[in-house]
């Protein structure tokens, strides 16, 4: 299917998926980090075909491997000016059409300085903090992926532990 200009008529599936998916997420392999292994990370599995994907938003830290085809991610830190423009005024826009239709006006306006990207492959991990603006759009025919949402850590942000990373992290 082609990708329709709307976010919201677009098909991607996402989540959980229940106990008939328990297996699926039991068996995967998660991340290096503390969090990452108990109840404090929710492990949640991602089918998309070619240029679907999710419009610019933002959660908890995460990380996400891909596991066929290939994710890219364009990533703006908390507090960027132009996270107002986006969410206010290309609200429901697919991600793929922001590229072809609003993000050139917005570099020569020089609102994207700040912007991060990165493309993900099946081996790879990208890793991103609380609160980062991201918008995805999958590459590949059909790209699977994980990700693995860890819980907020109030002490850090209430300066009574450490400071969370602040910029996003990929390996390959």
């Amino acid at each position: 299917q082609e990708v329709r200009r709307n976010s919201e008529e677009n098909k991607y599936v996402f989540g959980e998926f229940g106990d008939q998916w328990a297996p699926l997420r039991d068996a995967y392999e998660r991340p290096p980090c503390s969090k990452c292994k108990d109840h404090r990370a929710a492990v949640t599995i991602g089918l998309g075909g070619l240029h679907s994907g999710a419009p610019w938003h933002f959660h908890n830290a995460v990380f996400v491997e891909v596991l066929h085809g290939a994710k890219h991610f364009a990533l703006l830190p908390p507090g960027d000016a132009a996270i107002h423009e986006i969410t206010e005024v290309i609200a429901g826009l697919s991600q793929w059409h922001w590229h072809l239709e609003k993000r050139e006006e917005m570099e020569k306006a020089g609102k994207l300085s700040e912007m991060i990207e990165c493309t993900i492959h099946p081996g790879e991990l990208l890793y991103f903090p609380d609160g980062w603006h991201h918008g995805v759009v999958n590459m590949a025919d059909y790209t699977a992926f994980v990700s693995t949402f860890v819980e907020r850590d109030d002490d850090a942000h209430e300066g009574r532990g450490p400071k969370p990373q602040s910029q996003p992290a990929w390996v390959g």
